[in-house]
């Protein structure tokens, strides 16, 4: 498999991979994003989408720079000349017997990687045929002089301009030991023992290792060659013990159990015990809040971190399962039908995106109570002042009462209502329990997701937030559109059941909150 010599070519494709959702991939690179497990292809060749493994792992990197090494470290050969270079400085530390410089270093900045270089210097000891103590550094730059001619280059790119391993090191220690909780990534085509791998990892997750006959040792073996970070002890002459020392993602399936399970005498560390076995992605992607089957996943925005407005146009870059139309064809819904042909398709296309067609649905709750004389929820606005940006929005407050209290709410249209939290407190929480478990970002951002996603609906015309009013609702020109036509059975009728979702959990955070209200009014 190819790797790319330029590994910051790659930058600019995750970066919309993961924004918008899907990305159009220069040939040559498609084998190596799916060997890492960063992206799957779809059905048309050209595009590919982010994997839920990938999303949910690896990210928000702090900047472009630490985004590339998030992808880098993936790929287990790259990892393990990585470690080799630590590897062979600390264990020069220790044969010069510099006592208090390799406690410091193996208690302080290596401590989350210990046990995978001890790994390293056995399995570099047993493939030399030398001692540990006795090991040259020759013995390590052997072993790296075997790898890809790519990887030279990215050290440079990755980590700064260096010569060798000793001007390496301090900038391990300050940008690749903190991602040690990364995976190694393993593809379903692997020249590995899979399901010998799999039962190491389930393992691994329990706290444990494996007992196995010394059969085993050519597929160990050839996993450590491979750069996967698996111990190998000697129990006797025919037997072995084997554990995971990192976090290893496999994609495949559970193949049964191969060898004994037992207890390793001084622990799995705490990194392999988040090893796992992830599907197999094919095809294009299946997020949707509409339907029930669909596994839990994270949601791409679809608009880049740092823009500040809805797009007035449609970007043509974006992939057919995750669209967004422009902020021009939603402003025509406040026209006639006749007059604007292009709202009703452009309004339904926001209700098919996981992230806005659910908060649709959340809205679509308020208002068609509200319209039954049953209000339950509102979303009140920061008062007395105007709400310019995303951080301003972010002080929007969820209040709540179940149907029967509303009912019985008469003196004004407060009675009743109990807040139960900020929009980015409690809208997660809504959102996870119809099965998205977050928003994609590539990088860290100051700005929350949930509050600046209806900040960017409002840019369009989608939202009510006007500064007279101290409710949320979606525009009512968009609301009227919504009862009339192919709208009112797509939209209204279709997201009945995610709406009687979001209420039965709207119902259980009230129900905490009232709890936890009365405990602490209660006399002591």
């Amino acid at each position: 498999m190819p790797r790319p010599p330029d590994i910051y070519q790659l930058g600019s494709v995750i970066d919309r991979l993961v924004t918008l959702g899907g990305a159009r991939v220069p040939e040559p690179w498609q084998p190596y994003l799916a060997s890492v497990g960063v992206a799957a292809s779809a059905t048309n060749g050209e595009w590919m989408y982010p994997t839920q493994h990938f999303l949910q792992h690896a990210l928000p990197a702090r900047d472009g720079h630490d985004l590339i090494r998030r992808v880098a470290i993936r790929d287990p050969l790259y990892r393990l000349h990585v470690d080799l270079c630590l590897c062979s400085i600390v264990h020069s530390v220790a044969v010069s017997q510099r006592w208090r410089r390799l406690e410091e270093l193996l208690f302080g900045p290596c401590r989350p990687v210990a046990p995978r270089l001890l790994q390293l210097l056995t399995w570099v000891s047993q493939t030399s045929s030398c001692a540990v103590r006795d090991l040259q550094t020759s013995a390590f730059r052997q072993i790296m002089d075997d790898e890809d001619q790519a990887f030279p280059a990215w050290d440079r790119q990755l980590w700064g301009d260096i010569r060798s391993p000793v001007d390496l090191f301090p900038l391990l220690l300050a940008l690749y030991v903190p991602l040690a909780s990364q995976p190694w990534h393993i593809s379903s085509d692997a020249a590995v023992n899979h399901g010998l791998l799999a039962s190491l990892i389930r393992a691994a997750r329990d706290g444990e290792g494996l007992a196995l006959p010394t059969t085993k040792s050519v597929a160990l073996e050839t996993m450590q060659q491979l750069g996967l970070p698996v111990r190998v002890i000697a129990r006797s002459p025919e037997a072995i013990l084997a554990f995971a020392v990192g976090v290893i993602e496999m994609v495949g399936a559970d193949l049964g159990f191969v060898g004994e399970p037992v207890e390793i005498p001084f622990g799995i560390s705490g990194n392999a015990r988040q090893s796992r076995v992830v599907a197999q992605t094919k095809g294009e992607p299946q997020w949707s809040v509409y339907e029930a089957s669909c596994e839990p996943f994270i949601v791409s925005p679809s608009v880049d971190q740092e823009v500040e407005r809805w797009p007035t146009e449609a970007d043509m870059d974006a992939p057919e399962w995750l669209q967004l139309p422009g902020s021009s064809v939603l402003s025509t819904a406040a026209k006639r039908r006749q007059d604007s042909q292009d709202a009703d398709k452009a309004l339904k296309t926001v209700s098919a995106h996981p992230l806005y067609g659910f908060l649709l649905q959340l809205l679509l709750l308020e208002a068609l109570d509200r319209e039954l004389g049953e209000e339950t929820l509102a979303l009140a606005l920061p008062q007395n002042r105007k709400l310019e940006t995303a951080e301003d929005w972010s002080e929007t407050k969820v209040l709540y009462r179940p149907r029967e209290e509303s009912k019985s709410a008469s003196e004004t249209d407060v009675d009743g209502f109990l807040v139960i939290g900020s929009i980015d407190e409690i809208i997660p929480r809504i959102a996870h329990e119809v099965g998205i478990l977050g928003v994609a970002s590539p990088y860290e951002a100051e700005q929350k997701p949930w509050s600046r996603a209806i900040y960017l609906m409002s840019t369009a015309g989608i939202v009510d937030g006007r500064p007279h009013s101290w409710r949320l609702t979606i525009t009512t020109f968009v609301l009227d559109r919504l009862h009339s036509g192919t709208l009112m059975k797509d939209v209204i009728r279709g997201g009945r059941d995610i709406r009687e979702r979001i209420h039965q959990v709207l119902q259980t955070l009230w129900k905490e909150k009232t709890s936890g209200t009365d405990e602490e009014m209660s006399p002591a």
